[in-house]
């Protein structure tokens, strides 16, 4: 009897050690699993944080490319436009030109016509 009171103690202890470590293995457990979970929320919060500064980011390079692009069509109009008036002042000028060369023309034509008279009478 004395073995078996002796054998159910040992039982007992062995039993209430196990169950101390089953508890602080869920304590282990629990405490793994919160710092898990927090730094799981920590990354996820820093991931968000970068998604937005990226997307802003992004948001900015589109709103500066879009403000570029307006600016080099309006150089572009510009360009066009000082191009076309000074084609035009170009043609102006040739026409101004060709007007005299005729009216040089007729001048000398009307010079040697009174010097021809001039000359027969």
């Amino acid at each position: 009897m004395n073995r078996s009171l002796t054998a159910h103690n040992e039982m007992r202890q062995r039993q209430a050690e196990l169950l101390r470590d089953f508890d602080k293995e869920k304590q282990d457990t629990f405490s793994i699993t919160a710092d898990m979970t927090r730094q799981y929320k920590a990354m996820q919060e820093e991931l968000l944080r970068r998604i937005n500064i990226l997307e802003n980011t992004i948001q900015e390079q589109k709103d500066q490319l879009e403000l570029a692009r307006q600016a080099n069509e309006d150089l572009r109009k510009g360009k066009d436009q000082e191009l076309a008036l000074k084609d035009a002042q170009i043609a102006d000028m040739k026409q101004k030109m060709e007007d005299m060369a005729i009216e040089f023309g007729d001048m000398l034509k009307e010079t040697l016509d009174k010097m021809s008279e001039k000359i027969e009478a």
